[in-house]
């Protein structure tokens, strides 16, 4: 066949890490003899070199090609791959298949070459490239489920994982299969045997003799943390990056439990190229590791208990429970006893933990008075807010609510720009006066901005629920903060007991100035 006749087509290669039949040279070899008799001719080659099958972000070469195919112009008329395997081990068969409709709805179908069925959209045949698909992805899982067993009877025996970085005061001894010390092994350097082992052992004398003692600074004298970084960096102690000591590291030496001889893994999985997320505690492989145990276990238990003690380690109820006993000693709770309580927990944590400290006290079934006053404002707010609305809303046109830029504080304003100061008075809970006298009394604060304004006074009832009375002055009141039911002041006013007067009021009996 002559090449005018042959059909353009692209072959699509991959390699991972498995057996050698799946090289690019065998899988070229083959797709060159399913191109040469079915009438192809391979024009362009995508390949992917050393790349998993089981998700599409590492693999450029396939990337490429989809967006090749789907932005259009491409030369070749067909894709070549050696099997299904080839093309993708997704976990989900439908990811497999979508990208081939990608292909396959642009005109550019899929040729699988070493597949005993031909892909040509047949039930027979779409099922056994089904059935192919999913023996794929479980080839995959089966594989990590044996390695990762693998794996774990490694650690089991004694040996260390894959990891490069032994930490401070440890060396990475190579041993044999029997466990025969070979040579250390210098920092970044692997194995070259497979079938040798990774040990991790004491290091030199002087890092043994500096962790030993920062254990000691964290029980015997209460050292914090950043206090012992101090500590090691003023005396030049190295770390093993070479970079100076913090909080983190001094609290990694202080935690890991390879320095008490045991290894720890498991503890965050993301098996199958899935996102990583942190495995339960009862799943955790705990290894014996006793040739880098440094720290006796009295030492580390001491050590652990401690910082069990710390806030950060302290669970929602616990804190809860703290809270509780100090309600219970003081009769009362505040930020200032919090903090005068010995040893309690500030009260940021509880901010930080629940959202602000008053949400901690409803928690325990506590409510502050600060806390009452807050609503209160709030609902007196909103009341202003609908008593202007009600207003501007029964006289369209003739009155509007006006307000200063940034600020919450509105008014409102006839059409011809009388301003009329609108004033909600509560009454106090705790006050002198109050106690003293069963009438009710109520607070008038000042505010020189709207003291020569029209004013519409509201006094509300002892719970700040409902309006009680509503008076209109010419101007502002000038009388003290605290005002008795008997103030003269009161009598002044001229009280609305029907809103639909109020526009009546201000414009005739109390007229612009």
């Amino acid at each position: 066949m002559t090449d005018n006749l042959l059909i353009a087509a692209a072959q699509y290669l991959r390699m991972s890490t498995e057996h050698q039949q799946y090289s690019t040279t065998n899988q070229e070899r083959r797709i060159q003899e399913y191109a040469e008799s079915r009438g192809f001719t391979v024009t362009r080659t995508y390949a992917d070199s050393a790349k998993s099958g089981l998700w599409l972000k590492g693999r450029p070469g396939l990337r490429d090609l989809l967006r090749d195919v789907t932005q259009g112009g491409m030369e070749y008329q067909a894709i070549l791959v050696y099997d299904v395997s080839r093309w993708g081990r997704f976990q989900d068969s439908d990811e497999a298949a979508h990208y081939e409709f990608l292909c396959r709805s642009a005109g550019i179908p899929v040729h699988y070459c070493a597949e005993a069925f031909t892909n040509d959209g047949t039930p027979l045949n779409t099922l056994l490239k089904t059935i192919k698909r999913t023996m794929a992805a479980e080839y995959s899982r089966e594989l990590g489920v044996k390695t990762a067993e693998g794996q774990r009877n490694v650690l089991l025996r004694g040996f260390r994982g894959t990891g490069s970085q032994p930490g401070f005061a440890l060396r990475r001894m190579l041993v044999s299969p029997d466990g025969k010390h070979k040579h250390l092994l210098a920092s970044g350097e692997r194995k070259a045997v497979q079938t040798d082992r990774v040990i991790l052992v004491p290091g030199p004398v002087e890092e043994v003799t500096w962790l030993r003692e920062v254990f000691r600074l964290f029980i015997e004298e209460k050292l914090s943390y950043r206090a012992i970084a101090e500590i090691l960096n003023e005396n030049r102690v190295p770390h093993p990056t070479q970079r100076p000591w913090t909080f983190h590291a001094v609290r990694c030496l202080l935690t890991n439990t390879k320095y008490n001889g045991s290894l720890i893994y498991g503890k965050r999985t993301c098996r199958l190229h899935t996102r990583s997320r942190a495995t339960p505690e009862s799943q955790w492989l705990r290894a014996p590791h006793p040739t880098a145990k440094l720290i006796d276990d009295a030492i580390f238990q001491a050590a652990r208990a401690r910082i069990k003690c710390f806030t950060i380690n302290k669970s929602n109820d616990e804190l809860l429970e703290e809270l509780q006993s100090i309600l219970d000693l003081n009769g009362k709770l505040s930020a200032t006893i919090i903090r005068r309580t010995p040893g309690a927990t500030p009260p940021t944590v509880y901010r930080y933990r629940f959202g602000s400290l008053v949400n901690a006290f409803h928690m325990i079934g506590y409510t502050p008075y600060a806390s009452k006053i807050v609503v209160t404002r709030r609902r007196v707010q909103e009341m202003r807010t609908d008593l202007l609305l009600r207003l501007q809303k029964m006289f369209p046109g003739e009155l509007s609510i006006c307000g200063w830029t940034g600020l919450t504080r509105n008014w409102l304003q006839l059409h011809n720009g009388t301003k009329i100061s609108v004033r909600f008075c509560i009454q106090p809970v705790r006050t002198p006066l109050v106690r003293s006298k069963l009438k009710p009394v109520w607070i008038l604060r000042k505010i020189d901005r709207e003291s020569n304004w029209t004013t519409l006074i509201a006094l509300l009832n002892r719970e700040s629920t409902e309006i009680e009375r509503l008076l209109v002055y010419p101007r502002a009141p000038r009388s003290p903060k605290y005002i008795p039911a008997h103030a003269p002041w009161l009598k002044q006013g001229i009280e609305i007991d029907d809103l639909r007067r109020f526009h009546e009021l201000v414009t005739k009996i109390l007229p612009a100035r």
